[in-house]
């Protein structure tokens, strides 16, 4: 009988989290989860692509058209990401990681960029990193800000409003400014 009370209690706990987020931005990531279960885990390759097709409809119609929120299924995502103001206008590049407890406010791109306006150098030294960002665990990204190309953010850092990041950030510090320059470091 504890047993099912404890689930129960685990149930109410989880509806409640999701009155408290708002029905935007649980809708958002509800359908993320889904598609990216769909897309990682799903191993039964004609449900696979029956609820992929499923997905896709109901991303592209009401997450992308609708709520104007690009997060596609193949980015990773940890545990708690919080999208502030019902993650109005984000954009999340596939190839992203994104840590846990991240809160991410509205109009933020978290992207890569096309090399071709760059020199050969700049170019060949990227391309073996990666185009998208790596976001750590317990970052904050402030309303507008840019995180693009192959960079990396540290945990427990912070990413003042309309900020463009085109570089590494360390654990703990705060970048603003366009281009974004650390400012703080916590002590």
């Amino acid at each position: 009988m504890n047993f099912l009370l404890n689930i129960l209690d685990k149930r109410k706990a989880k509806i409640n989290n999701m009155k408290k987020k708002g029905l935007r931005e649980s809708t958002i990531l509800l359908n993320y989860r889904f598609g990216n279960w769909v897309h990682y885990r799903c191993k039964i390759l004609y449900i696979k692509q029956i609820l992929w097709f499923l997905y896709k409809i109901w991303y592209k119609f009401l997450i992308d058209f609708i709520m104007g929120t690009e997060i596609p299924a193949e980015t990773k995502m940890g545990k708690n990401v919080k999208l502030e103001h019902g993650g109005k206008g984000v954009v999340i590049n596939p190839q992203s990681i994104i840590g846990s407890n991240v809160i991410i406010y509205h109009q933020v791109t978290i992207g890569g960029f096309g090399l071709a306006h760059f020199d050969e150098q700049y170019i060949n030294e990227n391309q073996k990193k990666g185009g998208a960002p790596i976001i750590g665990n317990s970052v904050i990204i402030g309303t507008g800000a840019k995180i693009l190309g192959p960079v990396k953010i540290g945990d427990g850092a912070r990413v003042g409003a309309n900020a463009v990041v085109i570089n590494d950030v360390p654990p703990d510090s705060t970048a603003v400014g366009v281009p974004a320059k650390i400012i703080l470091n916590k002590e």
